[in-house]
């Protein structure tokens, strides 16, 4: 699937069919962020991820928990939007957000073509913060960004000072890019037992 198949795809399952899609680029894109949070790119990543390590999982339900992840909505909404009974829908929303969390554990190797094993390499660690919309309907200080005066998560970077590089930035920014969506799964299937209320 090509992102904008993805674009064209999840729009046409929250009811933008084809004929509303004839819009300029920039209103698709901002659409797709309304309902699914992450940009395309790294939805497309997400499901690339989800097929290799889980092969039954289908691109409506990982859509569905993206745009519940992103708005939130309670089971009825969602029933009404997607199709599905209430009783679908929680353990679906519970099953792909476990699937999406199991990336948390996974080790990042750094290229071999680029970076020798036996070499001790010499890294600077940044932290920046990244403004996000309230993920819970309790609000809670510990999604708090003192540099916006509002919802965020600080994340680090770690560049290598010895291979800074096009290849480098190029692969810590598509890592970037791939891992950005998962705070809003993470955070709110961690801190809500039942998240589908």
């Amino acid at each position: 699937m090509t992102t904008e198949d993805i674009v064209f795809y999840g729009l046409c399952l929250v009811g933008f069919g084809d004929k509303r899609q004839n819009v300029r680029p920039g209103l698709l894109h901002n659409r797709f962020l309304a309902f699914f949070g992450p940009d395309p790119k790294s939805v497309k990543d997400l499901l690339n991820n989800l097929k290799e390590e889980f092969d039954d999982t289908s691109f409506k339900d990982t859509m569905m928990t993206l745009n519940w992840a992103k708005r939130y909505d309670v089971e009825h909404v969602l029933a009404g939007r997607w199709g599905y009974s209430e009783e679908y829908i929680g353990p679906k929303l519970k099953e792909i957000g476990k699937r999406i969390q199991s990336f948390v554990s996974k080790v990042i190797v750094f290229d071999p073509n680029l970076f020798d094993e036996r070499e001790i390499h010499i890294i600077t660690v940044d932290t920046f913060n990244c403004t996000t919309e309230e993920m819970r309907q309790t609000p809670s200080t510990a999604f708090y960004d003192h540099k916006s005066n509002s919802c965020g998560l600080k994340y680090e970077a770690a560049l290598p000072i010895r291979h800074v590089s096009a290849h480098v930035e190029y692969i810590l920014l598509n890592l970037f890019q791939g891992i950005r969506l998962l705070p809003l799964l993470l955070l709110s299937i961690l801190h809500s037992a039942t998240p589908y209320r």
